[in-house]
């Protein structure tokens, strides 16, 4: 069997560095920057298929009320704008806490609720959604990621569906929101009524994860201790903080003391940071990442961890800890990252020739062909980096910007957060455009409304000199993701 296509990928993609480091080698100061340059795909502004939802894991919402929900108008007026959808987005209201998928807890800016504390045996499989009062549209209307993450914090909650009202108490909008940062407002005053608030919400509350993991406990000592990639992560990751952008997750500048602690003690972690960071371990066959749940400015050795597969129902990654090594829970994003690498192994031997995610996916879960073609190479995308910041222009020479195929989001616009199916695919999706149309440039997947997926060719000294933002001849200018980049109907 031939494992590597004809295509001549690789040299295309050392082509694509040459280019680049002549570009920078050669006088870049003169260079603009550019905020335009984009890849874009996809013409959805619509509502996706069935199909589409179930292959991208996106379940139909069953909606547990807590008992402190519908207190306020606010709450009612959710409610009915559900059941008013309830035809076209299949959502739906149960009695029974064991069989939502996710669960309406009231929410408040300034005082510590319960939320999802009351609901820990759920907490694996539905999501929490915090309702606060209705914001009055004459005094307050553009949310900014403090007011999400402060009401979400107060809530307990990770997602947040924030109503609108206008002078006369009507609802004319309403805002889906996460921990990641920005969604932004869906007018409930237009033909198509709340169903865009809905299934904007169906996406981020109610999707498959992919955070699974598997342990293999025979993985090699001597492996686990010598890896100049983990070392790279750890560099990296320092980087990131000094350069802000990865910055730690300060609870304490949104919610209580009080409820800081609470929310690490539930979710059972030392530190809070955003982002992410891996490397393929080259020779090795196998990709090292950041663990979950530690401060990422700050990393130990122990907190790199190797991946080594996905987990046989493709929900997860298979990670190697030796028997003598505490286990640590890997980033969820690891899977992404592991999809991304195994995507760039898929280019470079010919059996991806086009951005279709289906087929895509189809060559990730041909476990035989993958571990036969990693075990040969090392994929020429070999480094990702993951924050909540986008890239606001580039040197269109070193970099390539990618946009959300449309035809993967509902209503074109919609995003998803980290951990989930959703966000895996479509970061693939964006990233073998990429790889087709760009090889050997640094591509940027612009994650909309909430970051970016940094995927690069080069070795890390190299990349970390042309994303860094700090120097003024910068090849890249990145900015914080806005709560209002576009105002949806």
């Amino acid at each position: 069997m031939t494992l590597i296509k004809e295509g001549g990928f690789r040299a295309q993609v050392e082509h694509g560095k040459m280019l680049a480091k002549d570009a920078v080698a050669s006088g870049l100061k003169g260079v603009g920057l550019r905020d335009d340059v984009s890849l874009t795909a996809g013409s959805n502004n619509g509502p996706l298929s069935p199909e589409m939802k179930a292959f991208l894991g996106v379940r139909q919402m069953r909606i547990y009320r807590d008992p402190g929900f519908g207190i306020y108008p606010s709450h009612t007026q959710l409610e009915q704008a559900i059941r008013d959808s309830e035809n076209e987005t299949g959502a739906e209201f149960v009695e029974n806490k064991s069989d939502a998928n996710v669960i309406f807890v009231r929410g408040s800016y300034t005082e510590d609720l319960p939320g999802m504390q009351n609901y820990r045996n759920e907490f694996q499989r539905a999501s929490g959604v915090a309702v606060p009062p209705a914001l009055d549209g004459r005094e307050k209307v553009n949310l900014e990621t403090s007011d999400v993450w402060r009401m979400q914090g107060h809530g307990f909650t990770q997602y947040g569906m924030f109503p609108e009202v206008n002078r006369n108490g009507e609802t004319v909008a309403f805002w889906p929101t996460s921990m990641e940062g920005a969604y932004h407002r869906s007018d409930v005053t237009t033909d198509r009524g709340a169903r865009p608030a809905v299934e904007r919400l169906n996406f981020i509350a109610a999707t498959e994860k992919v955070t699974e993991r598997i342990y293999d406990r025979e993985f090699p000592l001597s492996e686990w201790n010598n890896s100049d990639e983990a070392r790279e992560v750890i560099k990296m990751c320092r980087m990131m903080r000094e350069w802000g952008l990865m910055p730690p997750v300060e609870l304490e500048s949104v919610t209580t003391p009080k409820r800081k602690r609470e929310i690490m003690l539930f979710l059972g972690v030392a530190g809070l940071s955003t982002g992410n960071a891996s490397v393929w371990e080259r020779g090795k066959g196998r990709m090292r990442i950041t663990a979950s749940g530690v401060d990422k400015g700050n990393l130990e050795y122990k907190q790199v961890l190797p991946v080594t597969g996905f987990t046989p129902n493709f929900d997860g990654v298979i990670v190697g800890i030796p028997e003598t090594i505490s286990a640590s829970k890997p980033s969820v994003e690891a899977f992404d990252n592991y999809l991304n690498f195994v995507t760039s192994l898929g280019v470079d031997a010919g059996y991806i020739t086009e951005p279709d995610i289906e087929k895509i996916i189809a060559f990730a879960q041909d476990t035989e062909l993958v571990n036969h073609l990693k075990q040969q190479n090392n994929p020429s995308y070999i480094l990702q980096l993951h924050f909540h910041a986008h890239a606001e222009a580039v040197d269109p020479n070193v970099f390539a910007k990618i946009k959300v195929n449309s035809d993967l989001t509902p209503y074109g616009d919609a995003n998803s957060s980290c951990g989930t199916r959703p966000l895996a695919y479509y970061t693939a999706e964006m990233l073998a455009r990429g790889m087709l149309e760009h090889p050997g440039k640094i591509l940027i997947a612009e994650e909309q409304k909430h970051g970016s997926q940094i995927a690069s060719p080069f070795n890390l000294e190299t990349t970390l000199r042309l994303i860094n933002p700090t120097k003024l001849t910068s090849r890249v200018i990145f900015r914080p993701v806005s709560m209002h980049e576009r105002e949806a109907a």
